[in-house]
């Protein structure tokens, strides 16, 4: 019997080592585990940290972008004031130009005219009209054609 008694001991002592080694992996892997969630905690407040200024960095640009935005629409209604006020121009420009086209009839008009009293003063010439006449009649022409010009 005593002999069992060896053997259980020496049984039970085996089997408190190996107890004791499974209970010192198991604390080994919690100390691994601990220290990587350890690790996984400040990872987590530090991308915290960062979408916190994230966030803040990104509520600067909507405000900016907010701020443009008007900013545009103040630019779009100003282009749209442009655009009424040079369209009156132009309608203006338009109405000036119907004018300057009557002007320029009217001077075509007197251009014939001054063309007729050329003719006529190179008949009168012809017909060897005196030289007082001549002068008179050219002194005429030279008037009419710079109140043309």
């Amino acid at each position: 019997m005593v002999k069992k008694l060896k053997k259980t001991i020496s049984h039970n002592s085996s089997d408190r080592d190996q107890y004791t080694v499974v209970l010192e992996d198991i604390r080994s892997q919690f100390r691994a585990f601990g220290e990587g969630l350890h690790f996984i905690s400040d990872t987590v407040s530090a991308h915290t940290k960062e979408f916190g200024t994230i966030k803040g960095e990104l509520s600067l640009v909507k405000n900016t972008v907010n701020a443009h935005t008007k900013e545009l629409s103040n630019i779009n209604n100003t282009v749209n004031a442009h655009t009424k006020e040079l369209s009156n121009i132009n309608n203006t420009v338009n109405a000036h130009t119907k004018e300057l086209s009557n002007i320029n009839n009217t001077v075509n008009a007197h251009t014939k005219e001054f063309d007729i009293i050329k003719d006529e003063l190179a008949l009168i010439r012809h017909n060897q009209v005196t030289r007082d006449e001549f002068k008179f009649l050219e002194a005429r022409v030279a008037r009419l054609e710079r109140a043309r010009k």
